[in-house]
């Protein structure tokens, strides 16, 4: 919280000019300063993570799995079908925890139930090249088809296109510390 404010009220200053205690306080509460979503995530998971914790210590594998599926899998696609002409209704996701709730729970699961392997790791490591070639590609064959217009739709932080690859970045860089530190 100390850090999101301290940044905000920075930027606010420096690049609108006046400090007004209304303005900071509106400032702070939502910044307009797109790059700072991240700490108002990030705040947002801090204030449920006690809960989250309690929650990822009494399901069973199976139940973290069936969650897993559930975030990122389903969380991931359905609004990505938009683009494909196929738009579920908001609501829908109103009910289900977010992708970034999910992973979250995959860090948990990968860090409690995964024996991460050096093969386990390099196939993780080649999963996640083999998404950043894929994203690359389908964004420049949008950005063909549309004429520069929205190519980048694939880089919404909740799409699986963008979770699955960072989870294979996670398998994969731990077991890359595991061989620095151990």
């Amino acid at each position: 919280a100390v850090v999101t404010v301290a940044f905000t009220v920075f930027m606010h200053i420096c690049f609108n000019g006046g400090a007004s205690v209304s303005a900071l306080i509106k400032e702070i509460l939502n910044s307009s300063r797109e790059p700072y979503w991240y700490l108002y995530m990030y705040l947002g998971l801090l204030f449920i993570l006690p809960v989250m914790q309690r929650m990822a210590k009494a399901l069973s594998r199976q139940e973290m799995l069936i969650l897993l599926f559930a975030t990122l899998l389903v969380g991931g696609v359905v609004p990505m079908m938009e683009f494909a002409g196929f738009k579920v209704h908001q609501a829908f996701g109103y009910g289900i925890f977010s992708p970034y709730i999910g992973m979250a729970f995959a860090g948990y699961y990968i860090e409690k139930h995964m024996d991460i392997t050096k093969k386990k790791a390099v196939i993780s490591g080649i999963c996640f090249a083999l998404f950043i070639l894929l994203q690359t590609a389908v964004s420049y064959k949008s950005y063909i088809t549309r004429n520069g217009i929205d190519y980048l739709w694939l880089d919404n932080t909740r799409f699986i296109t963008v979770t699955i690859p960072a989870i294979c970045f996670y398998i994969a860089h731990l077991k890359f510390l595991q061989g620095f530190l151990f």
